[in-house]
Protein backbone atom coordinates (compact mmCIF):
# COMPACT_ATOMS: atom_id res chain seq x y z
CA UNK A 1 0.00 0.00 0.00
CA UNK A 2 1.18 3.40 -0.70
CA UNK A 3 -0.25 6.04 0.96
CA UNK A 4 -0.13 9.55 -0.99
CA UNK A 5 0.02 12.90 0.37
CA UNK A 6 -2.20 14.47 -2.41
CA UNK A 7 -3.92 13.60 -5.53
CA UNK A 8 -1.36 14.68 -8.38
CA UNK A 9 1.52 12.37 -6.01
CA UNK A 10 -1.10 9.51 -6.43
CA UNK A 11 -1.40 9.54 -9.69
CA UNK A 12 1.89 9.99 -10.81
CA UNK A 13 3.15 6.91 -7.94
CA UNK A 14 0.19 4.76 -9.70
CA UNK A 15 1.38 5.96 -13.06
CA UNK A 16 4.95 4.54 -12.41
CA UNK A 17 3.57 1.51 -10.79
CA UNK A 18 2.04 0.68 -14.19
CA UNK A 19 4.82 1.36 -15.92
CA UNK A 20 7.39 -0.87 -13.85
CA UNK A 21 4.63 -3.56 -14.18
CA UNK A 22 4.46 -3.52 -10.31
CA UNK A 23 1.37 -4.50 -8.20
CA UNK A 24 0.02 -2.20 -5.45
CA UNK A 25 -1.86 1.10 -5.80
CA UNK A 26 -0.90 4.40 -3.89
CA UNK A 27 -4.32 6.40 -2.64
CA UNK A 28 -4.24 9.73 -0.53
CA UNK A 29 -5.38 9.35 3.15
CA UNK A 30 -8.58 10.88 2.55
CA UNK A 31 -8.99 8.10 -0.25
CA UNK A 32 -8.21 5.79 2.67
CA UNK A 33 -10.29 6.96 5.43
CA UNK A 34 -13.07 7.30 3.61
CA UNK A 35 -12.94 3.41 2.71
CA UNK A 36 -12.87 3.09 6.18
CA UNK A 37 -16.01 4.92 6.48
CA UNK A 38 -18.18 2.43 4.49
CA UNK A 39 -17.07 -0.49 7.19
CA UNK A 40 -19.62 1.73 9.39
CA UNK A 41 -21.83 3.50 7.24
CA UNK A 42 -22.66 1.15 4.44
CA UNK A 43 -24.52 2.90 1.15
CA UNK A 44 -25.96 5.42 3.43
CA UNK A 45 -22.44 6.95 2.95
CA UNK A 46 -22.73 10.36 0.76
CA UNK A 47 -19.46 9.79 -0.96
CA UNK A 48 -19.22 13.24 -2.29
CA UNK A 49 -17.98 15.38 0.70
CA UNK A 50 -20.48 18.43 2.02
CA UNK A 51 -17.75 21.08 2.27
CA UNK A 52 -20.31 23.55 4.43
CA UNK A 53 -21.46 21.05 6.68
CA UNK A 54 -19.38 22.44 9.61
CA UNK A 55 -19.56 25.69 9.00
CA UNK A 56 -23.67 25.47 9.04
CA UNK A 57 -23.29 23.54 12.25
CA UNK A 58 -21.02 25.99 13.81
CA UNK A 59 -23.57 28.99 12.66
CA UNK A 60 -26.74 27.35 14.37
CA UNK A 61 -24.22 27.13 17.75
CA UNK A 62 -22.97 30.96 17.37
CA UNK A 63 -26.75 31.90 16.95
CA UNK A 64 -27.78 29.45 19.97
CA UNK A 65 -24.92 29.44 22.14
CA UNK A 66 -22.09 32.38 21.76
CA UNK A 67 -25.06 34.68 20.86
CA UNK A 68 -23.04 37.66 18.77
CA UNK A 69 -25.25 41.17 19.27
CA UNK A 70 -24.13 42.33 15.72
CA UNK A 71 -24.33 40.89 12.09
CA UNK A 72 -20.54 41.19 12.03
CA UNK A 73 -20.00 39.84 15.23
CA UNK A 74 -22.43 36.65 13.72
CA UNK A 75 -20.44 36.18 10.80
CA UNK A 76 -17.08 36.63 12.37
CA UNK A 77 -17.62 33.92 15.39
CA UNK A 78 -18.87 31.46 12.82
CA UNK A 79 -16.15 31.52 10.80
CA UNK A 80 -13.33 31.39 13.93
CA UNK A 81 -15.63 28.62 15.61
CA UNK A 82 -15.46 26.62 11.77
CA UNK A 83 -11.77 27.26 11.79
CA UNK A 84 -11.07 25.81 15.29
CA UNK A 85 -13.37 22.88 14.67
CA UNK A 86 -11.88 21.99 11.38
CA UNK A 87 -7.97 22.04 13.34
CA UNK A 88 -9.17 20.06 16.37
CA UNK A 89 -10.01 17.54 14.29
CA UNK A 90 -6.96 17.45 12.26
CA UNK A 91 -4.36 18.03 15.24
CA UNK A 92 -6.95 15.71 17.58
CA UNK A 93 -6.64 18.38 20.30
CA UNK A 94 -9.03 17.82 22.56
CA UNK A 95 -12.32 19.56 22.14
CA UNK A 96 -13.85 20.03 25.89
CA UNK A 97 -10.21 21.52 27.12
CA UNK A 98 -10.50 25.33 26.37
CA UNK A 99 -6.80 25.84 26.85
CA UNK A 100 -5.57 23.35 24.97
CA UNK A 101 -8.12 24.77 21.99
CA UNK A 102 -6.25 28.69 22.86
CA UNK A 103 -2.88 27.25 22.57
CA UNK A 104 -3.91 25.05 18.92
CA UNK A 105 -5.30 28.51 18.24
CA UNK A 106 -2.60 30.68 18.98
CA UNK A 107 0.02 28.48 16.89
CA UNK A 108 -1.89 28.70 13.81
CA UNK A 109 -2.51 32.36 14.80
CA UNK A 110 -6.49 31.61 14.03
CA UNK A 111 -8.72 34.78 13.83
CA UNK A 112 -10.52 34.61 17.41
CA UNK A 113 -11.25 37.97 18.75
CA UNK A 114 -14.05 40.48 16.74
CA UNK A 115 -13.15 44.05 15.49
CA UNK A 116 -12.62 46.17 17.97
CA UNK A 117 -14.45 49.40 18.61
CA UNK A 118 -13.82 52.18 16.09
CA UNK A 119 -14.52 55.52 17.30
CA UNK A 120 -13.72 58.96 16.29
CA UNK A 121 -11.05 60.98 18.24
CA UNK A 122 -12.20 62.25 21.35
CA UNK A 123 -13.25 66.44 21.45
CA UNK A 124 -13.30 66.96 24.94
CA UNK A 125 -11.77 64.80 28.27
CA UNK A 126 -15.53 63.82 29.27
CA UNK A 127 -15.81 62.00 25.15
CA UNK A 128 -12.41 60.32 25.94
CA UNK A 129 -13.96 59.31 29.06
CA UNK A 130 -16.76 58.04 27.62
CA UNK A 131 -14.98 56.11 24.48
CA UNK A 132 -13.01 54.69 27.19
CA UNK A 133 -16.13 52.73 28.73
CA UNK A 134 -17.36 51.81 25.49
CA UNK A 135 -13.91 50.37 24.13
CA UNK A 136 -13.68 48.50 28.06
CA UNK A 137 -17.10 47.18 27.17
CA UNK A 138 -16.20 45.87 23.66
CA UNK A 139 -13.24 44.20 25.21
CA UNK A 140 -15.50 42.61 27.51
CA UNK A 141 -18.03 41.49 24.99
CA UNK A 142 -15.08 40.46 22.88
CA UNK A 143 -13.60 38.16 26.26
CA UNK A 144 -17.50 36.49 26.37
CA UNK A 145 -17.64 35.84 22.52
CA UNK A 146 -14.39 34.07 22.53
CA UNK A 147 -15.18 32.35 26.02
CA UNK A 148 -18.58 30.93 24.17
CA UNK A 149 -16.94 30.11 20.87
CA UNK A 150 -13.95 27.61 22.57
CA UNK A 151 -16.56 25.96 24.50
CA UNK A 152 -18.75 24.93 21.54
CA UNK A 153 -16.43 23.30 19.96
CA UNK A 154 -16.67 20.53 21.29
CA UNK A 155 -20.83 20.62 20.29
CA UNK A 156 -20.32 21.33 17.00
CA UNK A 157 -18.00 17.96 16.45
CA UNK A 158 -20.21 16.19 18.52
CA UNK A 159 -22.99 17.40 15.90
CA UNK A 160 -21.18 16.78 12.91
CA UNK A 161 -20.03 13.18 13.94
CA UNK A 162 -24.07 12.30 14.50
CA UNK A 163 -24.67 13.79 11.18
CA UNK A 164 -21.81 11.26 10.40
CA UNK A 165 -23.35 8.35 11.84
CA UNK A 166 -27.12 9.27 11.40
CA UNK A 167 -27.48 10.51 7.45
CA UNK A 168 -24.08 9.88 6.37
CA UNK A 169 -23.09 13.54 5.52
CA UNK A 170 -19.43 13.92 6.10
CA UNK A 171 -16.88 16.91 4.79
CA UNK A 172 -13.51 16.29 3.40
CA UNK A 173 -11.78 16.40 7.36
CA UNK A 174 -14.08 14.23 8.69
CA UNK A 175 -12.57 11.32 6.25
CA UNK A 176 -9.36 11.13 8.25
CA UNK A 177 -11.49 12.59 11.80
CA UNK A 178 -13.57 9.63 11.93
CA UNK A 179 -12.20 6.69 11.68
CA UNK A 180 -9.71 8.23 14.53
CA UNK A 181 -13.31 8.87 16.74
CA UNK A 182 -14.72 5.45 15.78
CA UNK A 183 -11.28 3.64 16.18
CA UNK A 184 -11.53 2.49 12.19
CA UNK A 185 -8.56 1.01 10.37
CA UNK A 186 -8.28 0.10 6.88
CA UNK A 187 -7.69 -3.40 5.78
CA UNK A 188 -3.59 -3.54 7.41
CA UNK A 189 -1.31 -4.88 4.55
CA UNK A 190 2.25 -6.67 4.61
CA UNK A 191 3.88 -3.69 3.78
CA UNK A 192 2.50 0.16 3.86
CA UNK A 193 4.79 3.11 2.75
CA UNK A 194 3.56 6.58 3.75
CA UNK A 195 5.17 9.53 1.47
CA UNK A 196 5.53 13.01 3.07
CA UNK A 197 5.92 12.10 6.09
CA UNK A 198 6.83 15.69 7.10
CA UNK A 199 3.84 17.18 6.60
CA UNK A 200 1.19 14.47 8.15
CA UNK A 201 -1.49 15.84 10.26
CA UNK A 202 -1.97 14.11 13.71
CA UNK A 203 -5.35 12.56 12.25
CA UNK A 204 -3.56 11.62 9.32
CA UNK A 205 -0.60 9.52 11.40
CA UNK A 206 -2.95 8.29 13.27
CA UNK A 207 -4.60 6.64 10.24
CA UNK A 208 -1.57 5.84 8.61
CA UNK A 209 -0.44 3.84 11.57
CA UNK A 210 -3.29 1.57 11.33
CA UNK A 211 -2.23 0.63 7.30
CA UNK A 212 0.06 -2.39 8.11
CA UNK A 213 -0.45 -5.63 9.77
CA UNK A 214 0.16 -5.59 14.17
CA UNK A 215 1.99 -8.49 13.59
CA UNK A 216 4.47 -8.46 11.09
CA UNK A 217 3.85 -6.07 9.22
CA UNK A 218 6.36 -3.18 8.45
CA UNK A 219 5.64 0.78 7.96
CA UNK A 220 7.69 2.61 5.76
CA UNK A 221 7.68 6.42 6.29
CA UNK A 222 9.58 8.56 3.37
CA UNK A 223 9.68 12.12 4.11
CA UNK A 224 12.89 14.91 4.87
CA UNK A 225 12.61 17.60 7.56
CA UNK A 226 13.68 20.19 5.56
CA UNK A 227 10.47 20.07 3.14
CA UNK A 228 8.00 20.54 5.82
CA UNK A 229 6.14 23.14 4.39
CA UNK A 230 2.20 22.28 5.54
CA UNK A 231 2.45 23.72 8.93
CA UNK A 232 -0.32 26.70 8.42
CA UNK A 233 -2.54 23.91 7.13
CA UNK A 234 -2.99 21.73 10.19
CA UNK A 235 0.08 19.74 9.43
CA UNK A 236 2.24 19.17 12.63
CA UNK A 237 5.71 20.91 12.12
CA UNK A 238 7.42 17.87 13.95
CA UNK A 239 5.69 15.49 12.22
CA UNK A 240 9.08 13.61 11.58
CA UNK A 241 10.42 12.95 14.99
CA UNK A 242 6.88 12.25 16.07
CA UNK A 243 6.56 9.44 14.13
CA UNK A 244 10.45 8.77 14.90
CA UNK A 245 9.58 8.52 18.98
CA UNK A 246 5.87 6.88 18.62
CA UNK A 247 7.10 4.18 16.44
CA UNK A 248 10.95 3.75 17.35
CA UNK A 249 11.78 3.90 13.60
CA UNK A 250 15.10 2.87 12.36
CA UNK A 251 16.47 6.08 10.22
CA UNK A 252 17.84 5.12 7.12
CA UNK A 253 19.10 8.75 5.63
CA UNK A 254 19.54 9.33 2.00
CA UNK A 255 21.40 12.67 1.84
CA UNK A 256 22.15 11.98 -2.43
CA UNK A 257 20.09 13.97 -4.62
CA UNK A 258 18.90 11.67 -8.17
CA UNK A 259 17.01 14.45 -9.28
CA UNK A 260 19.12 17.65 -9.91
CA UNK A 261 21.83 18.57 -11.71
CA UNK A 262 24.93 19.52 -8.94
CA UNK A 263 24.66 23.27 -9.57
CA UNK A 264 21.39 23.20 -7.64
CA UNK A 265 22.22 20.75 -5.33
CA UNK A 266 24.94 23.33 -4.51
CA UNK A 267 22.67 26.02 -4.46
CA UNK A 268 20.50 23.58 -1.87
CA UNK A 269 23.08 22.95 0.49
CA UNK A 270 23.19 26.74 2.07
CA UNK A 271 19.90 25.61 3.60
CA UNK A 272 20.78 21.91 3.65
CA UNK A 273 24.53 21.34 3.59
CA UNK A 274 24.50 17.77 3.86
CA UNK A 275 22.20 17.17 0.21
CA UNK A 276 24.82 16.04 -2.17
CA UNK A 277 24.60 15.34 -5.50
CA UNK A 278 24.59 11.72 -7.02
CA UNK A 279 28.39 10.90 -8.59
CA UNK A 280 27.49 11.50 -12.19
CA UNK A 281 25.44 14.07 -11.99
CA UNK A 282 25.52 16.41 -14.87
CA UNK A 283 26.48 20.42 -14.06
CA UNK A 284 23.00 21.49 -14.68
CA UNK A 285 21.91 25.04 -15.78
CA UNK A 286 21.04 28.05 -13.62
CA UNK A 287 20.38 31.22 -15.15
CA UNK A 288 19.39 34.57 -14.06
CA UNK A 289 16.58 35.86 -16.77
CA UNK A 290 14.43 38.63 -17.18
CA UNK A 291 10.47 38.54 -17.16
CA UNK A 292 10.53 39.84 -20.99
CA UNK A 293 12.50 36.32 -21.60
CA UNK A 294 10.63 34.36 -19.51
CA UNK A 295 7.69 34.04 -22.35
CA UNK A 296 10.26 33.21 -25.12
CA UNK A 297 11.76 30.60 -22.59
CA UNK A 298 8.10 28.86 -22.40
CA UNK A 299 7.06 29.76 -25.59
CA UNK A 300 10.19 27.40 -26.69
CA UNK A 301 9.00 24.45 -23.80
CA UNK A 302 6.28 23.59 -24.23
CA UNK A 303 5.05 20.06 -22.31
CA UNK A 304 8.71 20.61 -20.56
CA UNK A 305 8.43 23.79 -17.92
CA UNK A 306 7.46 24.64 -14.57
CA UNK A 307 7.10 28.23 -13.42
CA UNK A 308 6.63 29.06 -9.31
CA UNK A 309 6.75 31.68 -6.88
CA UNK A 310 5.70 31.92 -3.13
CA UNK A 311 2.77 33.72 -3.42
CA UNK A 312 -0.55 33.28 -5.62
CA UNK A 313 -1.09 37.08 -7.57
CA UNK A 314 1.82 37.24 -9.76
CA UNK A 315 0.94 33.47 -11.07
CA UNK A 316 -2.42 34.82 -12.19
CA UNK A 317 -0.68 37.85 -13.65
CA UNK A 318 1.73 36.30 -15.70
CA UNK A 319 -1.11 33.06 -16.48
CA UNK A 320 -3.20 35.70 -17.96
CA UNK A 321 0.02 37.11 -19.95
CA UNK A 322 1.04 33.84 -21.52
CA UNK A 323 -3.08 33.11 -22.40
CA UNK A 324 -2.50 36.39 -24.29
CA UNK A 325 0.58 35.50 -25.99
CA UNK A 326 -1.09 32.33 -27.37
CA UNK A 327 0.24 30.23 -24.77
CA UNK A 328 -1.47 27.88 -23.18
CA UNK A 329 -1.05 27.99 -19.09
CA UNK A 330 -2.72 27.53 -16.04
CA UNK A 331 -2.21 27.56 -12.41
CA UNK A 332 -1.68 24.48 -10.44
CA UNK A 333 -4.39 24.44 -7.60
CA UNK A 334 -8.19 24.53 -7.99
CA UNK A 335 -8.98 25.08 -4.33
CA UNK A 336 -7.11 28.24 -4.69
CA UNK A 337 -9.50 29.55 -7.45
CA UNK A 338 -12.45 28.93 -4.76
CA UNK A 339 -10.67 30.68 -2.05
CA UNK A 340 -10.47 33.90 -4.71
CA UNK A 341 -14.12 33.62 -5.90
CA UNK A 342 -15.23 33.37 -1.94
CA UNK A 343 -13.11 36.68 -1.70
CA UNK A 344 -14.87 38.18 -4.29
CA UNK A 345 -17.71 37.10 -2.59
CA UNK A 346 -17.11 38.61 0.49
CA UNK A 347 -16.51 41.76 -1.18
CA UNK A 348 -19.88 41.80 -2.93
CA UNK A 349 -21.94 40.99 0.50
CA UNK A 350 -20.44 44.72 1.89
CA UNK A 351 -23.58 46.41 2.20
CA UNK A 352 -24.02 48.69 -0.96
CA UNK A 353 -21.36 46.80 -3.25
CA UNK A 354 -21.92 47.06 -6.62
CA UNK A 355 -20.41 44.65 -8.90
CA UNK A 356 -19.83 48.16 -11.54
CA UNK A 357 -17.70 49.61 -8.75
CA UNK A 358 -15.83 46.17 -7.81
CA UNK A 359 -12.06 47.64 -8.06
CA UNK A 360 -13.04 50.25 -5.15
CA UNK A 361 -15.53 47.78 -3.11
CA UNK A 362 -11.95 45.41 -3.27
CA UNK A 363 -9.61 48.38 -2.17
CA UNK A 364 -12.23 49.50 0.47
CA UNK A 365 -12.59 45.81 1.80
CA UNK A 366 -8.89 44.91 1.97
CA UNK A 367 -8.48 47.91 3.49
CA UNK A 368 -11.16 46.74 6.12
CA UNK A 369 -9.85 43.78 6.59
CA UNK A 370 -6.04 44.70 7.18
CA UNK A 371 -7.09 47.74 9.69
CA UNK A 372 -9.20 44.67 11.79
CA UNK A 373 -6.11 42.27 11.11
CA UNK A 374 -3.72 44.93 12.90
CA UNK A 375 -5.85 44.94 16.17
CA UNK A 376 -3.92 41.61 16.85
CA UNK A 377 -0.35 40.51 17.60
CA UNK A 378 2.21 41.31 15.13
CA UNK A 379 3.64 38.26 15.16
CA UNK A 380 -0.23 36.96 14.23
CA UNK A 381 -1.36 39.69 12.30
CA UNK A 382 1.41 39.46 9.71
CA UNK A 383 0.87 36.27 7.99
CA UNK A 384 -2.87 36.90 7.84
CA UNK A 385 -2.30 40.28 6.12
CA UNK A 386 0.09 38.76 4.01
CA UNK A 387 -2.09 36.20 2.79
CA UNK A 388 -5.01 38.45 2.38
CA UNK A 389 -2.97 41.28 0.00
CA UNK A 390 -2.39 38.62 -1.85
CA UNK A 391 -5.72 36.72 -2.49
CA UNK A 392 -6.71 40.15 -2.84
CA UNK A 393 -4.18 41.23 -5.52
CA UNK A 394 -4.86 37.79 -7.61
CA UNK A 395 -8.61 39.02 -7.35
CA UNK A 396 -7.89 42.30 -8.98
CA UNK A 397 -5.45 40.56 -11.47
CA UNK A 398 -8.19 38.61 -12.50
CA UNK A 399 -11.15 41.73 -12.50
CA UNK A 400 -9.18 44.57 -14.51
CA UNK A 401 -7.76 41.56 -16.77
CA UNK A 402 -10.70 40.11 -18.16
CA UNK A 403 -13.23 43.09 -17.95
CA UNK A 404 -16.09 40.79 -17.51
CA UNK A 405 -19.85 42.38 -17.15
CA UNK A 406 -20.83 40.32 -14.59
CA UNK A 407 -19.35 38.49 -10.95
CA UNK A 408 -20.98 35.29 -12.32
CA UNK A 409 -18.55 35.72 -15.49
CA UNK A 410 -15.79 36.45 -14.19
CA UNK A 411 -15.91 33.72 -11.51
CA UNK A 412 -16.37 31.37 -14.60
CA UNK A 413 -12.95 32.84 -16.23
CA UNK A 414 -11.40 32.51 -12.75
CA UNK A 415 -12.50 29.01 -12.37
CA UNK A 416 -10.86 28.10 -15.87
CA UNK A 417 -7.15 29.19 -14.53
CA UNK A 418 -7.31 26.44 -12.27
CA UNK A 419 -8.51 24.13 -14.52
CA UNK A 420 -7.33 20.57 -14.04
CA UNK A 421 -6.92 19.79 -17.96
CA UNK A 422 -3.41 19.74 -18.85
CA UNK A 423 -1.91 22.79 -20.66
CA UNK A 424 1.73 23.79 -22.00
CA UNK A 425 3.02 25.37 -19.15
CA UNK A 426 2.01 25.04 -15.19
CA UNK A 427 2.32 27.86 -13.25
CA UNK A 428 2.01 26.76 -9.65
CA UNK A 429 3.10 28.06 -5.61
CA UNK A 430 5.77 26.40 -3.99
CA UNK A 431 3.12 24.74 -1.78
CA UNK A 432 1.76 23.32 -4.80
CA UNK A 433 4.67 21.86 -6.26
CA UNK A 434 5.88 19.54 -3.74
CA UNK A 435 6.23 16.40 -5.23
CA UNK A 436 6.33 17.69 -8.53
CA UNK A 437 9.52 17.92 -10.59
CA UNK A 438 9.83 19.22 -14.38
CA UNK A 439 13.39 19.24 -16.88
CA UNK A 440 13.15 23.00 -16.31
CA UNK A 441 11.55 25.36 -13.61
CA UNK A 442 11.82 28.92 -13.22
CA UNK A 443 11.23 30.44 -9.92
CA UNK A 444 9.12 33.26 -10.41
CA UNK A 445 9.78 35.94 -8.52
CA UNK A 446 12.75 34.51 -6.23
CA UNK A 447 13.19 37.59 -3.53
CA UNK A 448 9.91 36.02 -2.01
CA UNK A 449 11.28 33.34 -0.69
CA UNK A 450 11.45 33.60 2.04
CA UNK A 451 9.28 35.44 3.41
CA UNK A 452 9.82 37.43 6.06
CA UNK A 453 7.67 39.34 8.91
CA UNK A 454 7.95 40.94 11.98
CA UNK A 455 7.83 38.65 15.41
CA UNK A 456 7.51 35.78 12.46
CA UNK A 457 7.47 32.28 14.66
CA UNK A 458 10.88 30.53 14.52
CA UNK A 459 8.59 27.66 13.02
CA UNK A 460 7.14 29.53 10.65
CA UNK A 461 10.42 30.86 9.37
CA UNK A 462 12.23 28.06 9.44
CA UNK A 463 9.18 26.39 7.02
CA UNK A 464 10.21 29.39 4.42
CA UNK A 465 13.66 27.97 4.22
CA UNK A 466 11.91 24.74 3.90
CA UNK A 467 9.81 26.54 1.21
CA UNK A 468 13.41 27.99 -0.99
CA UNK A 469 14.67 24.71 -0.37
CA UNK A 470 11.96 23.01 -2.30
CA UNK A 471 12.06 25.21 -5.18
CA UNK A 472 15.56 24.66 -5.50
CA UNK A 473 15.38 21.36 -5.79
CA UNK A 474 12.46 20.09 -8.61
CA UNK A 475 14.28 20.69 -11.54
CA UNK A 476 15.89 17.93 -13.56
CA UNK A 477 18.21 19.92 -16.33
CA UNK A 478 17.22 24.30 -16.07
CA UNK A 479 16.72 26.42 -12.95
CA UNK A 480 16.30 29.91 -14.15
CA UNK A 481 15.88 32.88 -11.52
CA UNK A 482 12.92 35.14 -13.13
CA UNK A 483 14.71 39.02 -11.90
CA UNK A 484 13.28 42.23 -12.64
CA UNK A 485 17.05 42.92 -13.54
CA UNK A 486 19.78 40.05 -14.16
CA UNK A 487 22.90 40.15 -12.09
CA UNK A 488 26.52 40.95 -13.56
CA UNK A 489 29.07 38.22 -12.84
CA UNK A 490 30.80 40.30 -10.56
CA UNK A 491 27.82 40.73 -7.74
CA UNK A 492 28.42 36.93 -7.51
CA UNK A 493 25.71 35.52 -9.99
CA UNK A 494 22.90 33.58 -8.83
CA UNK A 495 24.60 31.80 -6.11
CA UNK A 496 25.66 35.34 -4.09
CA UNK A 497 21.42 36.24 -4.06
CA UNK A 498 20.55 32.95 -1.99
CA UNK A 499 23.06 32.74 0.75
CA UNK A 500 20.66 31.77 3.85
CA UNK A 501 20.77 34.57 6.96
CA UNK A 502 21.56 31.82 9.64
CA UNK A 503 21.39 34.79 12.11
CA UNK A 504 17.50 35.25 11.31
CA UNK A 505 15.93 38.32 13.92
CA UNK A 506 12.31 37.37 14.97
CA UNK A 507 12.05 40.51 16.30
Amino acid sequence: MFLAFNASIEEEINHKLREAGMKGAARTAHKIGLGTLFKRLGKQLKPAPKELKYRVLARNAVIGTVRPRSPADEKHCTTALTDLVRLARLTLTNPSDPEALREMADHYALELEPEPLKLPDPQSDWEAQQQARQRAERQRECQRLITRMLAGVQGVIEAGVRQAEEEGIIDFTDMIYLPWQWHLGPKPVDIALIDECQDLSAAVLDLALKCAKPEGGRLIFVGDRAQAIYGFAGADDQAFDRIVERTQATQLPLSICYRCPASHVALAQAIVPQIEARPDAPAGIVEHITEDDLIERLRALPGQALVICRVTAPLIALCICLIGQQINARVRGREIGEQLIELLEAVLELPGARYEQFGDWLAAYELLQVERLRQRPAEDAAPLIQALTDRAAAVRVCYEAFGMPTADALKEKMRALFSKDKPDVWLSTVHKAKGVEEDHVFIYKPEKLPLVWPRQHPWQYTQELHLRYVALTRARQGLYFVDATVPEPDQGGESAQWVVVHNHNMD
